[in-house]
């Protein structure tokens, strides 16, 4: 299985539309929080913004793309303890451990998605107006991938089997939801 970076966009696709659990939203949003980082990245090299800030927003790119690998092989215990018949004694705990497994991605690319986000609002109030534009995409796309990330949580650890993730998850998105609804008062 070819990594989600090393694929082409029409391959993806084709991965994605097929009737398998392998490339499911996990690495689509960690796909869209690596191009807010990319994009973002291109915005503070043109602003002129020293290296290492630069560096910054590549390594979260960086980790965004190993987040993207690293969902379906998370999520395939989830999927497993699922099809436990119900009247398994076990069947209850080892959801409970693979749904906190799995959510560990989605959790991580809130946490990451959350930075890039607060970095591109920075951009958005401080760069030139030919890269207001691209400075609110990558919040936009930030904040989109930040929010599906914390649906995932939420809905594949539950708020009964997790409470810490799911309000983990869900305060993460709420501070980058305020970064990009901040772009409304400009």
């Amino acid at each position: 299985m070819a990594a989600i970076f090393e694929s082409s966009v029409d391959e993806l696709l084709a991965r994605t539309e097929a009737r398998t659990p392998e490339v499911g939203a996990g690495p689509h949003v960690a796909l869209a929080a690596a191009s807010a980082a990319a994009v973002a990245t291109m915005c503070a090299r043109f602003a002129g913004w020293d290296e290492a800030r630069v560096g910054e927003l590549v390594a979260a790119r960086e980790r965004l793309r190993e987040l993207a690998d690293a969902d379906g092989p998370a999520f395939a215990p989830l999927v497993q303890a699922w099809q436990l018949p119900k009247d398994d004694p076990e069947r209850d705990e080892r959801v409970t451990q693979a749904a906190r497994t799995a959510c560990a991605v989605p959790l991580e690319v809130c946490r990451v998605g959350t930075a890039v986000a607060r970095v591109a609002a920075e951009l958005h109030g401080s760069v030139k107006p030919d890269l207001v534009g691209d400075a609110a995409t990558a919040l936009r796309l930030a904040d989109a991938a930040v929010a599906s990330a914390a649906d995932v949580v939420r809905l594949d650890a539950s708020p009964d089997r997790a409470p810490d993730l799911v309000e983990a998850a869900r305060a993460l998105a709420e501070r980058t939801h305020a970064y990009a609804e901040a772009l409304r008062d400009l």
